[in-house]
């Protein structure tokens, strides 16, 4: 935690009144000023805790326009002083110190018809303690971005500027790395050195409004007066149409996704985007997440009508290779030689003779069986004949 010192005013100023300070102020340090310029001061510093004896602070006339009105006029500012800077630094107990200004090569110009030799530019490093450790901040400023004018209408230096263009800009640079390395403690408000001779244009405030008064309600008509008049009453007038206090998010987004989808490209996306009705009650953010998410979809439909068309003909299919037969093929038989051929035809002769053999002995039998049968069936005709006569 930085540890602001509180340095009181010394014993003397304390004694001494208002009136013989601001005189002390008016003859010795602010020659020339207005009184009430330099009880501006008096109250800057007493706000913070400056000693006003010391000049921490300068009274910069500058030129004040207004916004509104675009007219402008001098007047005395309060800014302070690249010494209110030191002190503000000093008194965290942080500040350890800076290096010497490092300027840029020399330049040599006209400016409003004056001829002014300058610095291009100024570097100044500032060294804070920070947790035990040095740490330094630099800055570096502009000759050019960075020096007073001798009035509004002219882009000439003034007197300073150009008589001690080294010192001034080295001023302005040191505040720059003050501003940088102690941001909690110096003022932000820019210093007399950075502010003189420039432009001060004061924000038009409107002034309030004033209340509109309330509209009384018009006293009710005399009974019977409609009727004479010929006018209908209140009671015959249809009542507006009002709008739905409550509606389906849903059926709005098929509405709207029906809409968009006549589009063919992105001119007419973007009038039936512009065009679309407005739905009567706030959009929650997941519901506008969707309506834009709608939008995203035609915008890629639209972008996919604009590519070209392929119209090479397709390729022929390749036709698919067969099947491999998982059956082995029936190895055929080895042809039979001459000489076994001969063997197997002798075999078949001997076959068809015992065949005929065989049958000859079967028919042989059968009549032997009828021989030996045909008395019997004789003799059982002769019976079979003798008994019919009988009867």
């Amino acid at each position: 935690m930085n540890q602001i010192v509180s340095v009181q005013q010394s014993t003397a100023i304390a004694h001494v009144s208002d009136a013989e300070l601001l005189t002390t102020m008016e003859s010795s340090l602010y020659p020339g000023a207005r009184p009430e310029s330099i009880a501006l001061v008096l109250s800057y510093c007493r706000a913070r805790n400056l000693d006003p004896m010391m000049k921490p602070v300068h009274i910069v006339p500058m030129w004040v326009k207004d916004a509104a009105s675009g007219k402008g006029a001098m007047r005395d500012v309060i800014m302070p002083g690249i010494y209110s800077y030191r002190i503000d630094a000093a008194r965290t107990g942080q500040y350890v110190g800076k290096s010497e200004p490092e300027y840029g090569p020399a330049r040599t110009e006209t400016l409003g018809g004056k001829e002014v030799a300058f610095p291009e530019w100024c570097k100044i490093t500032v060294h804070r303690l920070i947790a035990g450790k040095e740490r330094p901040f630099a800055a570096k400023e502009f000759w050019l971005e960075n020096y007073a004018t001798a009035g509004k209408d002219t882009i000439a230096p003034n007197a300073m500027w150009t008589k001690r263009s080294y010192a001034q800009l080295a001023k302005v640079t040191e505040a720059q790395a003050l501003r940088m390395a102690f941001p909690e403690a110096v003022s932000n408000q820019p210093t007399d050195d950075e502010m003189e001779g420039r432009v001060f244009e004061q924000q038009a405030i409107a002034p309030p409004t004033p209340p509109v008064p309330p509209e009384l309600p018009a006293p009710p008509p005399a009974e019977g007066a409609d009727q004479a008049a010929g006018q209908p009453t209140d009671s015959a007038i249809p009542p507006e149409p009002k709008e739905p206090a409550e509606w389906s998010f849903n059926e709005y987004v098929l509405g709207l996704d029906e809409l968009l989808s006549e589009s063919k490209s992105e001119d007419d996306l973007k009038a039936a985007w512009k065009g679309r009705p407005q739905p009567v009650r706030k959009l929650l953010a997941a519901e506008t997440s969707e309506m834009v998410g709608l939008l995203d979809k035609h915008k890629s439909r639209i972008e996919a009508l604009k590519q070209p068309v392929d119209e090479t003909p397709p390729e022929p299919p390749m036709p698919e290779p067969p099947a491999p037969d998982l059956d082995p093929p029936t190895p055929e038989a080895a042809p039979t030689p001459p000489a076994t051929m001969g063997l197997m035809e002798d075999a078949r002769a001997k076959a068809r003779e015992g065949l005929k053999a065989f049958n000859f002995w079967v028919a042989k039998l059968h009549q032997d069986e009828f021989e030996e049968l045909e008395p019997s069936l004789k003799a059982l005709r002769s019976e079979a004949a003798q008994a019919k006569v009988g009867a």
